[in-house]
């Protein structure tokens, strides 16, 4: 049985969840015939006393927080802006870095707080050293020019410094003096952006992995970013060239990406199984449907194939109507703003719904390949809904991402899909069942898009 379109119109937020995290971690609240009242009351009786306490001059900053959260009961948006997420996390009085993590992935199904960036990274320590409001703002106000002045991308282009940061409030930050000495320490290390998720996005090629033939191939074509000398490096010297994260800049890991999908580098590459993953044939398959008489696929090609699902028959003009509405907009990018998050030009965060479509497409793509086939994919628990949901989940997290979210129109069309195709269908292969599964998704996308061409415009309020 079809689902009904009419069921992912309109998009919920996760109130009834924060709802019932508060009358969980609160036992003493009586919901009474509306708990929905019972907990918004409670929330706005603790935020006042943590936001304001004998602090006249904080009125101002508990009425912006007041109207938000009435409105976020009432479902007039989706989302908590940071300024009264980071109050909200004061007024229930979290601690545990971790539990802070999950109350942001799994309850508001947000973004986590990413210790990369300053502001966050403050609000972290402050909260693991149960300072106060007030003794949040007075550190605030000390750092507002080097939040003002970090840079929206890290200066280097690794992994892992997330964590690092994140272990340091965990284990090592227990004094508001300790806290002070490391953001002195690594004040030049800040970012608004993470490197984690966009290299989980654009994952192309490790360039960790290569060997030194692979580095030569790369730098004889592009020699604006070859170090100097290159021609005479021993492949000890690449390994080290490719572990020093400082020589990797964010522009040449985005020309490492683009030049992945040349025609070129497949026709010449190719017949080096090992060098290039499986999961990359799709693209080199269809390059002639993308771009005929070209040695490459443009920038425009690379987001049509990549990040819309163009090729199960999803229009660019369909894309352009899913990325305007805010149930959907979280897995489609206009390609203006795909470009600047690509070339990181400005403070874009990657949406879940982005990576997810990305991640998915990727995960059957590599479970299929030959070796696995070989020693015995299989069909049954890879294309299981516990076994591929729980590994989107997984990928999430890692990525700092929310969990999938029942309350969102994409995630839950996502998932109703999954579980739709799973339950009537056994393909031939797996790399078959992906194809159905997406072509039903798009099937479904695309009467949405139309039916949300055809609903009035909003008026205001």
């Amino acid at each position: 049985m079809a689902l009904q379109i009419e069921n992912y119109i309109h998009c919920d937020n996760s109130w009834p969840s924060l709802r019932e995290y508060v009358l969980a971690r609160f036992p003493n609240i009586i919901p009474g015939e509306d708990p929905d009242t019972a907990v918004l009351r409670y929330i706005q009786a603790r935020a006042k006393e943590a936001i304001t306490g004998d602090n006249k001059e904080n009125q101002k900053l508990y009425q912006s927080f007041d109207r938000t959260i009435r409105n976020y009961k009432n479902n007039r948006f989706t989302s908590i802006e940071k300024a009264n997420l980071y109050k909200l996390l004061f007024t229930l009085g979290l601690h545990d870095i971790h539990e802070i993590r999950s109350f942001c992935r799994d309850t508001l199904h947000q973004n986590e707080l990413s210790a990369r960036s300053l502001d966050d990274f403050l609000v972290l320590g402050c909260l693991k050293l149960r300072l106060s409001y007030s003794g949040y703002l007075k550190l605030q106000a000390k750092y507002k020019d080097a939040v003002r002045a970090m840079h929206h991308v890290p200066k280097t282009v690794t992994y892992g410094v997330t964590g690092t940061f994140l272990d340091q409030i965990d284990h090592n930050i227990n004094s508001v003096g300790a806290l002070e000495e490391y953001i002195a320490a690594h004040l030049n290390d800040f970012a608004h952006t993470r490197n984690t998720p966009y290299l989980m996005l654009f994952d192309e090629v490790d360039w960790i992995t290569w060997e030194e033939e692979d580095w030569q191939f790369f730098f004889d074509r592009n020699p604006e970013f070859a170090p100097s000398g290159y021609q005479n490096f021993t492949g000890a010297d690449w390994k080290k060239y490719a572990s020093e994260t400082s020589k990797i800049s964010n522009e040449l890991i985005q020309q490492i990406i683009l030049f992945s999908t040349t025609d070129r580098y497949y026709n010449e590459r190719e017949t080096d199984p090992n060098f290039i993953d499986q999961q990359y044939k799709s693209i080199r398959d269809n390059r002639d449907r993308l771009r005929k008489d070209s040695e490459s696929l443009s920038l425009k090609d690379y987001y049509m194939h990549r990040f819309t699902i163009w090729e199960y028959g999803l229009s660019e003009e369909q894309i352009n109507t899913l990325a305007q509405d805010t149930g959907y907009a979280n897995a489609f990018l206009s390609y203006d703003t795909y470009k600047a998050l690509f070339r990181r030009e400005r403070n874009v965060e990657i949406p879940s719904g982005v990576f997810l479509i990305s991640f998915s497409q990727k995960y059957f793509d590599k479970i299929s390949q030959e070796d696995l086939i070989r020693y015995g994919a299989d069909y049954d628990y890879y294309t299981s809904c516990t076994g591929f949901l729980d590994e989107c989940d997984y990928m999430l997290e890692v990525g700092g991402f929310p969990s999938l979210n029942p309350y969102n129109p994409f995630d839950k069309l996502f998932i109703d899909t999954y579980y739709e195709v799973r339950r009537e269908t056994r393909a031939e292969n797996i790399l078959a069942f992906k194809s159905l599964f997406f072509e039903r998704l798009c099937s479904y996308l695309k009467q949405i898009a139309d039916r949300l061409r055809e609903l009035p415009e909003p008026q205001d309020d």
